[in-house]
């Protein structure tokens, strides 16, 4: 074996033994370059997984990502792609028990989670989030609209949503594809027609946050989510009414 062989397999060795006796040490790119070891045998793979940090943002981002983004990086090829697509299903799956376990009336918690959700998007996505009485995850229901810079919420389907998981609580979250998550006359409204929405299937509207980047915006926070129940509080509308 020459010398450069004997000190590639080195490096991998100490790549993998940190990886085994002190994950927290490494970086993002150094848990994506172990695990690319596996799939690409013979390559140094540290700049292949510094591209991939670079180009997605995390690893989140990398195995997020579509085999059509991946395949527009440079070095990764048909068997990395696949590779990072089928890892991507794998957390996917395994998240969503850890979804259920998430208690959504915490706002730091609910403010994560939807970063996560919808920091990558490079459209505009309606996402309803369907919670049981102890506030655990029930669905997410999504929508995206066909106009990069504009989101709609589709009402027939939210209200089949409601009807098929009939959730005690719902909490809107969408994002902004620019870096201004404050919100729009537009999303006032759309919130104001969702809660009315709400109302009549019996569900509680928690909160209405708006994504854009690491920023966010929280209706609950800032007192609008109350006043927007007020104004289109059923009960009061049909009182004023008599």
């Amino acid at each position: 074996m020459s010398k450069d062989k004997n000190l590639h397999a080195g490096h991998r060795a100490r790549a993998v033994e940190l990886l085994l006796n002190n994950a927290e040490a490494l970086t993002d790119h150094q848990v994506l370059e172990v695990l690319l070891f596996y799939v690409v045998p013979r390559i140094d793979t540290n700049p292949l997984a510094h591209r991939l940090i670079r180009i997605f943002g995390d690893l989140n981002g990398v195995f997020s990502a579509s085999k059509e983004q991946l395949s527009a990086v440079d070095g990764v090829g048909e068997r990395v792609s696949a590779f990072i697509v089928a890892m991507g299903e794998v957390l996917k799956r395994a998240s969503k028990k850890a979804e259920r376990q998430i208690d959504f009336s915490t706002p730091q918690k609910t403010k994560d989670f939807v970063i996560g959700l919808l920091r990558y998007e490079r459209s505009e996505k309606f996402i309803m989030l369907l919670l049981d009485k102890r506030f655990s995850l029930v669905a997410k229901v999504e929508f995206t609209d066909n106009e990069k810079h504009k989101v709609s919420a589709e009402i027939p389907e939210l209200v089949s949503a409601l009807n098929v998981y009939k959730p005690c609580h719902a909490i809107l979250t969408h994002n902004h594809t620019s870096n201004n998550c404050s919100p729009t006359a537009e999303d006032d409204l759309s919130t104001k027609k969702i809660n009315l929405l709400c109302q009549l299937n019996g569900v509680n509207l928690i909160d209405h946050v708006i994504v854009a980047g690491e920023k966010t915006f929280s209706y609950k926070a800032e007192g609008l989510i109350e006043k927007i129940k007020e104004q289109t509080n059923l009960e009061k509308i049909f009182n004023d009414i008599k």
